[in-house]
């Protein structure tokens, strides 16, 4: 199921599609999000950057309404008890959000689904948070290319915690990640098995996860 990347005004995003969507918006797109409902408000208040979370929210129930050919007022969020935002109406929709200052990516589809944006910028070369295997693989890379490799390898791992709904309680290093040339990579945690794309934009890395069926 390969997935549509998508970067602008929803209007040029045709329909219908069958894979899932990730949208990308950076400040100066001109991209609108949907009017924020009450229930947006009462959690952008709780959270610790409140207008970043009201804009996420917004452009995903914009991307949601559009996808499902409804209107942005009739979709609704909730969150599971790790935090994560899931969709409650229009039935059966799967969204996972990230974002990192003015740019935002968003994953909508009708499996679960999780998805992580980082600014190359952030590239590091923190091993402890990698399995042996992956460090192995990174460090057979060009030295150069190491730190990049590294964020490719992160952006995976929290796209799979997110896929799974727990973002913030599952350690990188207890998810095992496999990538190749093409950008595909497969992940593994515990029992649970993942697969996915990363994309590579001028500034950022992408990564999409999807369940291995």
């Amino acid at each position: 199921m390969t997935p549509v990347w998508h970067r602008g005004v929803l209007a040029n995003l045709v329909l219908p599609i069958s894979g899932p969507v990730v949208w990308y918006v950076s400040h100066g797109d001109g991209v609108m999000s949907a009017r924020p409902t009450t229930d947006d408000l009462v959690d952008a208040a709780q959270a610790v950057d409140g207008a970043g979370s009201l804009r996420r929210r917004g452009l995903a129930r914009a991307l949601v309404a559009h996808l499902a050919s409804c209107h942005p007022d009739l979709v609704r969020f909730g969150r599971n008890t790790a935090g994560a935002q899931f969709v409650t109406l229009p039935a059966g929709w799967h969204i996972s959000l990230s974002g990192r200052g003015p740019d935002i990516v968003i994953a909508v589809g009708r499996i679960a689904i999780g998805v992580d944006i980082e600014p190359k910028e952030a590239a590091a070369l923190l091993l402890d948070m990698l399995t042996p295997e992956e460090v192995g693989d990174i460090l057979s890379t060009a030295e150069a290319l190491r730190h990049f490799e590294w964020l490719r390898r992160w952006t995976i791992k929290e796209a799979v915690a997110k896929l799974i709904g727990q973002p913030c309680q599952i350690t990188p290093e207890s998810i095992e990640t496999q990538v190749d040339d093409a950008g595909r990579f497969t992940a593994r945690c515990s029992d649970y098995h993942a697969h996915g794309w990363t994309r590579i934009t001028d500034d950022h890395v992408i990564s999409l996860a999807l369940t291995q069926l």
